[in-house]
């Protein structure tokens, strides 16, 4: 055998051992080098061979693994037989104990059927299977091809008591003179997580999983009650008070002085973490010191990833602290968050699908509306507008934006869709699959044309529209900076030592990388748009001379007002805070020349005015 797949054999193997459960159930859990009894001489059993009082007396008993005597096996069977017959007897103490499934792992190169207590599980058809090892791809006389299947076992096929598991194997070339076949059942590993909430008919139930396995506690619906999560990167956490109720957020904002936009993040909380950290949006303690900004989440926070978990209630936990200090969390929910919560786990990382099969719950009901994850998910929007901004996960089709509606009605069809309710007509194409605000790909896949875009733009009442969903290589501005995207590789930057996002600062949207060499932000698009500044213009502020060589004089600026001159380079130069009705003089005439940017913000309402100053 070739000694490459050898060491592969061992080391799998090895892994399998070491998951294997250890309780009072060990009966089924049982492994590589297993007992079995089993039939090869050709003859065919009675019907009644996967009946747990079938009389197998006179059956062969020997050890996996089982083969043809190519090296390894611990057990040789006659060849040239059109099928070969094993049953293995094991005993459970106690079925309560079992979680919902286990484990089975086949190595094989026939076809086989399997049986648990005489009812068919699966007949498998081996070449429509992937291969499991990159040495199993050689296909030479002289290499033996070892392939490791993995089948999720429903335990309610067992008894508690004594059980029979048979397994025929079906020899597809009774003139080769390959065979191989061991079995493995084995508990799936448990992980830690959590922790995890639950609203019971009279009580609140905290849920985690620890290395001692699952942790329950209980709390009154009145109690105050504080959570803690580890940080899955070090070993540090952080604590928060469970929310006592959520309402659904408002969708059209007004403008803050300072954005930090994302997405895609998919269960990555390295690169969350150290993202947010790095833009100063929280602190190395995960405490919000982005006063007034708001942190801005284009959807996808769950899927894929290790750390979903961990990723939500950090999210949750900066949103509490972010109100409490005049900013916002705005979190957009996209097309995976409603595919967990309608359980659909074709993406959900291993880990929790493991994990839901001991606490015996589907993966939804981690996101039901009897979980704290739900119920603060659930009152969220599909589709936001912060100053002149619109976020939203996939984009917004021409479809959807013909239908005129306001951010309010799409966000109530968007909730009506995700929640299960009725939903036709509008509703449904809110949601679509092709069309819908987190599904649609038209945009990021820049398959419409700039007229449509500029129509959507016009339609929806807003300057630019942010979206994630479609991977870009880096944050990029499309369709004459209409359309920004901001999904990147966040494990594949953070893996080499980087994260990247999109900010709003000095006016200007940047691309924000933090990388091995520092921090640098550089203006995503060359002419800075301005957010909200209707109330300013309209108090017809007057900025002169303009070109100037050493005065500005700024009249009809109100109270409560900040003034900033930038330079070209997006550098504060100048800055002073007014609080009375005034005219303002700013000396500019030791400055080079040359353009800069004068700013005027109004701390009441937000507002921003600009104005391009020349420099003579």
């Amino acid at each position: 055998m070739n000694t490459k797949l050898l060491l592969f054999l061992t080391f799998i193997l090895s892994v399998i051992t070491n998951l294997k459960a250890k309780n009072n159930n060990d009966g089924l859990y049982f492994d590589e080098n297993s007992e079995w009894s089993y039939l090869d001489d050709g003859s065919i059993p009675d019907n009644d061979w996967t009946k747990y009082s079938y009389n197998d007396s006179h059956w062969k008993k020997g050890n996996g693994f089982f083969g043809f005597g190519y090296g390894n096996e611990n057990t040789l069977l006659i060849k040239g037989q059109p099928s070969y017959y094993l049953r293995k007897k094991i005993t459970i103490d106690n079925i309560k104990e079992l979680p919902n499934v286990i484990y089975l792992y086949l190595m094989q190169d026939q076809n086989v059927v399997l049986h648990i207590n005489d009812v068919k599980i699966f007949r498998n058809e081996i070449f429509s299977k992937t291969e499991t090892s990159d040495d199993s791809k050689q296909n030479t006389k002289n290499t033996l091809q070892l392939n490791w299947y993995q089948y999720n076992i429903l335990t309610s096929y067992f008894v508690e008591g004594d059980n029979i598991i048979t397994i025929e194997i079906l020899n597809n070339n009774q003139e080769s003179s390959r065979l191989v076949f061991n079995g493995v059942f084995f508990d799936p590993p448990m992980h830690k997580d959590g922790p995890y909430v639950f609203y019971r008919e009279n009580d609140v139930e905290v849920v985690t999983i620890t290395d001692d396995g699952i942790k329950r506690e209980y709390h009154s619906l009145t109690d105050d009650i504080q959570l803690t999560v580890q940080d899955p990167t070090s070993d540090s956490s952080f604590s928060f008070p469970l929310k006592k109720e959520h309402t659904i957020p408002q969708a059209i904002h007004s403008a803050p002085l300072k954005l930090f936009i994302t997405s895609d993040i998919e269960g990555q909380f390295g690169a969350y973490k150290k993202m947010l950290i790095d833009a100063k949006v929280m602190n190395e303690k995960f405490e919000w010191i982005y006063g007034d900004g708001h942190l801005v989440l284009s959807g996808d926070m769950v899927d894929r990833g290790e750390y979903v978990t961990e990723v939500l209630w950090l999210t949750y936990k900066l949103q509490h602290e972010a109100e409490k200090a005049g900013g916002k969390v705005q979190f957009v929910l996209g097309n995976h968050e409603i595919l967990v919560m309608n359980n659909n786990v074709r993406y959900v990382h291993n880990k929790y699908k493991e994990n839901i099969t001991h606490l015996k719950i589907a993966y939804s009901d981690l996101f039901s509306n009897d979980s704290e994850f739900g119920r603060w998910m659930r009152k969220k929007n599909i589709i936001e507008k912060v100053g002149d901004y619109t976020i939203v996960h996939g984009g917004v089709s021409p479809e959807v934006a013909n239908l005129g509606l306001s951010y309010e009605e799409m966000n109530n069809h968007g909730r009506s869709r995700f929640n299960m309710e009725s939903c036709r007509g509008e509703c449904r194409i809110i949601g679509d699959e092709k069309l819908g605000l987190y599904w649609y790909r038209g945009m990021g896949q820049q398959t419409i044309s700039q007229e449509e875009v500029d129509h959507i733009v016009s339609k929806i009442n807003t300057g630019k529209i942010i979206i994630g969903h479609t991977l870009y290589p880096e944050i990029t501005s499309i369709y004459e900076d209409k359309v920004i995207v901001v999904d990147v590789r966040h494990r594949r930057n953070y893996v080499n030592g980087k994260v990247e996002a999109l900010v709003f600062e000095d006016n200007c949207f940047k691309r924000f990388v933090s990388d091995n060499d520092g921090i640098q932000k550089t203006s995503l698009i060359d002419d800075c748009s301005k957010l909200s500044t209707t109330n300013l213009q309209k108090q017809e502020i007057k900025i002169y001379p303009n070109p100037t060589k050493d005065w500005i004089y700024i009249k009809g600026s109100s109270s409560n007002q900040i003034i900033e001159l930038y330079d070209i380079a997006g550098k504060l130069i100048h800055t002073n805070q007014h609080k009375k009705l005034t005219t303002i003089n700013i000396n500019i005439g030791n400055l080079p020349k040359g353009i800069y940017l004068l700013r005027i913000i109004d701390k009441n309402t937000k507002e921003i005015y600009q104005k391009k100053i020349i420099k003579n």
